[in-house]
């Protein structure tokens, strides 16, 4: 359900904070690479919001957030909700707050024997729905991962 609601997004807007944003860059990123239409919702100085102007009935939302869920992130998907936008969340329980307001939500466990709390399932899941919709893409997404190439090629981005 969660792919399906970011296949048929015109695009796809991607929230995390604090520990939940190296995942909702990583599909910002990875997802971008295979030719997805996604913004990050980053910018310096607490802008990153500024980018859901833009975003309208047909785009996405997907956020990511654990315990302690941050008080922003819901209201963006409040916001976000409110403006039409399909809602999708990895979270890590069902009762975080993202789950009901959440078109589809997915589940990940953040337990760990260290003193902090694991993102890996959550990256993982991620990483899945990029795989998942830039599959769904087929050859769009085999010219954008081309031209990618070429690109890091002529720049000589890699040793």
């Amino acid at each position: 359900a969660a792919a399906a609601a970011l296949a048929g997004a015109g695009r796809i807007h991607v929230l995390g904070y604090r520990s939940s944003y190296p995942v909702a860059c990583h599909f910002a990123y990875v997802y971008g690479l295979a030719g997805g239409s996604v913004r990050l919702l980053d910018g310096p100085g607490g802008t990153g919001p500024d980018i859901l102007r833009e975003a309208k009935k047909g785009d996405a939302l997907l956020a990511i957030s654990v315990k302690p869920y941050t008080r922003a992130a819901i209201e963006l998907v409040d916001y976000a909700a409110a403006k039409g936008l399909e809602v999708v969340a990895i979270t890590d329980s069902v009762v975080s707050p993202l789950v009901a307001r959440a078109r589809a939500a997915i589940v990940v466990p953040t337990e760990s024997p260290s003193f902090f709390h694991t993102m890996a399932p959550a990256f993982a899941v991620a990483e899945a729905l990029a795989a998942m919709l830039a599959a769904s893409a087929g050859e769009h997404a085999l010219d954008a991962v081309r031209a990618m190439e070429r690109q890091f090629e002529s720049l000589s981005t890699h040793i």
